[in-house]
Formats: structure tokens, sequence, C-alpha cells
């Protein structure tokens, strides 16, 4: 797999950790070229065994029914070695990646980890040491007798040995301040660790190749006899949020009841506190949830708040679409708004009335008036006529924006009343028996600004003022349930010319892993490439870490992009979204969320802005003028 060994010098822990954390939410990389005489593509071979012996959660399957908080974090060997459900699970599981890294952790526990500083030894253990699990974490309330919760840790590890285990504790508590192993593992796989004040119980479970540790100030029973007796239990909450953002069961999550937790947190003495949270709506909880992990084939950062729209979280509209737009083709990004209905925004007033000061509410209500007078209708009125959602679309036929029309009679009142308010000249154009709608917005009188402008602008002034007083165009179609705007009519025509219609539901679940049915704000893009690129920087680093540690790895063995068939684009995404029950936050990308800068932060920002502001903003400009009203 590799070359011969070369003599290695003192080697800095920070280079190699630096870059190996760079791949850990990463697949691992494939080169471009095969060995000498190969033919390519090659064919991908399947490891016999995964590539590196990884172990299940176990505290997960096992957790109390009483327990208020579990928490899970991968160890590195498992970022880097298990498949996860996502579009580099080929590469995770082929032969030559397994070798790679059995080569790697291997160099690493041989050549870096004995030559480090205690300090620095010490994290490197934490961070490459022989967890062959992820270290899962519960907190339950205070047994009888005690008055501090009990806490349960446990982790996988790479040996079965007691001795191997303790002299790794050993080395992990010797330069810690406080740290100390009090009582090593006997042969029953019980021992006694001293955390500065605290005391740990510990056990080995040495058929299983795992330590368990607990924290208790009145235990009932030994930890072996706890961790002997605990069977199989659903945890309905813990388990549909763990679905929901990593279903892989070996991601990063944090999870928590807060029923229990609140009347833990009165028993400490946190009475106030708690009321407040109750009055707020803090009972009707029924649990938070915090993970990075793959669920639906896309690697996704998750908030999750499991809630009826109830105190404060009824301040927040929720969003219920039947989505039913249908894009010309598939769509590079998607950009939507979900809007409020009448009973969401009159909720939300009672709330703003009830923490605005007076002042605050009796401009909220003047801005209302200015909407009524200048828009062609109150915001009740707006809002009654258009929703549940605004998009903002890019596809073959180009950029627009749609909006859904919740009553087709008050939009067509609101748009006579403009036109006769305003002075819109208004056209309809039939071409091919398909209608087009296209108002001329007259210019509106200058302001104290735009003067000061011209007049700074010396002998360009006349341009200056062409451009301040010129008209401008608004065109949209009628299509089902939606308006479809876009700055020139050519688009509109090509949307309805391309027989390719896709539903944008279904392109937003199987394509970018999104539901953007209760989307609050949501954006979505394909970028091309990113598959590939990912690719690259992984083989760089993993070329980087050998190096590092002066044995070389061999990047011919390793697959191609092309062998493994990656996409030649990747999906990526952002939504806030508002159901019934939940309120959750989430990016999904398709391995690392560094990606994500290179979807949103191109040309996808830059014309969801562009087409808002050429459709929206010379509109309002013309009828909103606050000097001189209507």
């Amino acid at each position: 797999m590799q070359t011969p060994k070369i003599p290695n010098r003192r080697l800095g822990f920070w280079p190699l950790g630096a870059s190996l954390l760079l791949t850990l939410a990463s697949a691992p990389a494939g080169s471009e070229t095969g060995a000498a005489g190969t033919a390519l593509p090659r064919p991908v071979v399947a490891a016999a065994a995964q590539a590196l012996p990884v172990g299940r959660p176990w505290l997960r399957e096992m957790l109390p029914a009483n327990a208020l908080l579990y928490g899970r974090l991968p160890s590195v060997w498992d970022l880097l070695g298990a498949p996860k459900g996502n579009l580099y699970d080929q590469a995770l599981g082929s032969a030559a990646y397994a070798a790679v890294l059995t080569d790697l952790r291997a160099d690493l526990g041989e050549v870096l980890l004995p030559e480090l500083a205690p300090p620095e030894r010490v994290l490197g253990e934490a961070l490459f040491g022989p967890w062959n699990a992820p270290l899962e974490v519960a907190v339950l309330p205070a047994a009888a007798g005690g008055t501090s919760p009990e806490v349960f840790a446990t982790l996988g590890l790479a040996t079965t040995d007691p001795a191997t285990v303790n002299a790794l504790l050993e080395r992990l508590t010797e330069p810690l301040p406080g740290w100390r192993l009090t009582a090593p593992l006997d042969a029953d796989g019980r021992g006694r660790m001293q955390v500065r004040q605290w005391s740990l119980d510990l056990y080995f479970q040495a058929e299983e190749a795992r330590l368990f540790l607990r924290f208790a100030d009145a235990a009932q029973s030994s930890l072996a006899a706890w961790v002997e007796a605990q069977r199989p239990r659903p945890v309905p909450s813990l388990h549909a949020a763990e679905q929901r953002m990593d279903a892989s069961g070996r991601g990063l999550l944090l999870w928590l009841d807060p029923a229990p937790a609140m009347d833990l947190a009165e028993a400490l003495g946190w009475r106030g506190e708690v009321a407040l949270l109750r009055a707020f709506g803090g009972a009707d909880i029924r649990s938070l949830a915090l993970g990075l992990g793959v669920s639906a084939g896309k690697s996704r950062f998750k908030a999750l708040l499991d809630m009826p729209p109830v105190g404060l979280r009824g301040l927040v509209p929720v969003i219920e679409t039947p989505l039913s737009f249908a894009t010309a083709g598939i769509p590079t990004s998607v950009w939507m708004l979900g809007l409020p209905d009448l009973q969401d925004w009159q909720r939300l007033e009672g709330g703003l009335r009830l923490f605005l000061p007076p002042e605050d509410w009796f401009r909220y209500q003047l801005a209302k008036e200015q909407w009524r007078q200048n828009l062609g209708g109150s915001l009740e009125q707006w809002l009654g006529a258009f929703g549940d959602e605004l998009l903002v679309v890019s596809d073959q036929a180009g950029q627009y924006l749609a909006v859904r029309v919740r009553d087709a009679g008050a939009y067509r009142r609101i748009l006579a009343r403009l036109t006769e308010t305003r002075g819109w000249f208004q056209e309809r154009r039939e071409i091919q028996g398909k209608r087009y709608h296209h108002v001329r917005l007259p210019p509106s009188a200058p302001g104290p600004a735009e003067n000061e402008m011209a007049a700074d602008a010396g002998s360009l002034a006349p341009l200056v003022r062409r451009f301040q007083t010129r008209s401008s165009s608004l065109y949209w179609i009628e299509e089902g349930d939606y308006l479809i705007f876009a700055p020139l009519p050519q688009t509109l025509m090509d949307y309805r010319t391309l027989a390719d219609k896709r539903p944008l539901a279904s392109w937003l679940a199987e394509a970018q892993g999104l539901d953007g049915r209760n989307a609050l704000l949501l954006a979505t893009a394909r970028q091309k490439d990113t598959p590939r690129l990912l690719y690259e920087w992984n083989l760089l680093t993993l070329a980087l870490l050998g190096d590092l540690l002066q044995r070389p790895v061999d990047l011919f063995s390793l697959p191609t992009p092309q062998e493994l068939r990656l996409p030649a684009e990747g999906g990526y995404g952002f939504a806030l979204s508002s159901s019934p029950e939940t309120l959750m936050v989430e990016l999904s990308f398709e391995s690392n969320p560094v990606e994500l800068l290179l979807a949103f932060g191109g040309l996808q920002g830059l014309s969801a802005v562009g087409i808002l502001a050429a459709i929206a903003i010379p509109a309002y400009l013309d009828q909103v003028d606050e000097r001189t009203g209507p």
C-alpha cells in the first residue's frame, strides 16, 4: 500500500491535527489516474470488512425512560471510516481506502503520539486514540437520596484487554491536574477515577470492548450491575428527531427532554427562571434536538424544537402549503419565503402589542395605514390575496418571481385599485393563445435626496435626472394558482414554451433533500463540480498527512471520481421551517459544510437579489412616496 518507512524527525501535532480535521466531515479523495499500465476506469473493489472497525452507539438503544439529556460525539475514525448513507459511501467502503486508513491509524499511534509533549499527547490520544464508537453521554435525575443528577458515559475501544485500557487511562490522566486513576480496572472490569472533586465509577465490558463511566452521589447499585440490567427500549421523541437529522446513528447529536430538565432546575434552586420559561410556553416543549449527520442521502446540520404554536412559539407563523408550483426544467437555484395567513398575522400582532413600547406600536399602525393608501389595500387584504409562498427561481426559462394567489378576486381588486390610483398604463397581450400582462409604471417625483444627487453630478446632472425620473415596466402571467413576474417578457414566454415542467416539491425532496411545505425561509442550489472538487481537496489532505508522518500515501491505489461515478453537481440548501408540530432550521450539503460557501457564496445569491430588485423595487418606489402620499 505504502512505500518503505523513512526514519522520522520530531513533528508538531498542530499541523497534522489541523489537516486531518479538514477531512472529518468529508469522504476520502480519489486520484485522477491509475497505476501504470492499468486501464481506466478500474473497478472499485469493496473491502472485505469495513475500512475501520467502528462500533454502533449503545446508550441510545438503552436510554432510561427518565433520561433528560442524551449526547453523542463521533470518533475521528468513525467520521473517516464509516459509510453513512451519502454519495461517498462507495469510496468509504473500498478496499483501497480501507488500506489507507488502516496504515494511517497505525502510523499515528507509532510515529506521532509517542513523541508529543504531555499536554499535546493527551489531546492527540483524545482525538486519534483507539476509539471505535461514538462517545455517548446521558443525564438522569438524581437517584433517591442524592442531590446531583446522575451522568453516564460510554464509548467503544479497539481492545478487549483491561490492562491496555488501564495503560491508556494512565496516559490520559497523568498530565491533567486533578485527574487520576484511583482504582485501576480489576479482573471484572471495575475501577474508579478522580476528576477534580468528582469521583467516577468505571466498568469495562471486555466482551463488547466498551468502557462505561458514571457520576452519581447516591448510586443504588454498582455500575456493572446497572449496565447488565439495561435492555433496549424506545424513546420516541429521541429516535424521531434522530431520523430527521442523523439516520446513520453515527453523527453528532444532542437531545433534551425539557419536562424533567425543568424539574431538575427547580430542585437546584432555579424556580423563578423555570416559572418564567413555563409562562412563555416552555411546559409545552416536547423535546429539543441538535444534530450533524446524514439523513435522506444528505449530510445536514439541524436544530429542532418539538413544540406546538403556543406561547412565544405562537408568534412564529405556521406554514402549510402544497407547494404545487412547477419549474421549467431542472432548477439551478430556488429561494422561498413563506407568507403568513391572516390568523398567523393577527397572532403575531397580538404579541407585538404586548412587547412593543406604545410609541413603536403607534409607528407600526402609521406604517400599516401608509401601506393601505399606497398599495391598493390594507396589509390584511394583501395577506388574504397572496400566499402561502413567494418564490425566486432560476431554471431553464431564466430568473423570475412567483407568488401563490390565495384569493383571485382579492388580487384583481387590488390590481384595479392600483391601476386607477397610481396612473398605471396596463395592457394585455395575446401570444399563441396565451395572455401576458404588462404595466407601465409612471415615474415618481424626485425627493430631496434625489435632487441633491443630481446637483452633485455636475455636467452629468441631466443624465442622472433621466435615470431618476424614468418609467419602468412589470410583466407577469397567471399560471394556475400562481402569478409569475419577470423583468422581461421573454422569460415568461420561454416558461410557457418549455414542455419539461418539474414539480418543485418533488425536486426539493429528491434532489436537494429538503421539504418546502412548511418553509418560512428556504434557499437551495445546485453547484457544478463540488463533489469532484471535495475529492481533490481530500486527496491532497491525505497526501499531506502521509508526508507529515513521513509515510507517503500511494495515491495511485485510490479510486478516481469517474471510477466512483460521482455526480457532476452537488445539492445544497438552507431551510427555516414552521409546522403545526415543530420549528426547525437546517443546512444540507453532500459531505462537508465548506461546500455551502461554494454553493451560496457565488452567483446564486447575487442572481436572487438581482431578480428581486428588478421586479419589486421599481414597483414599490412608484407606489410609495412618503413625501407626497398617493
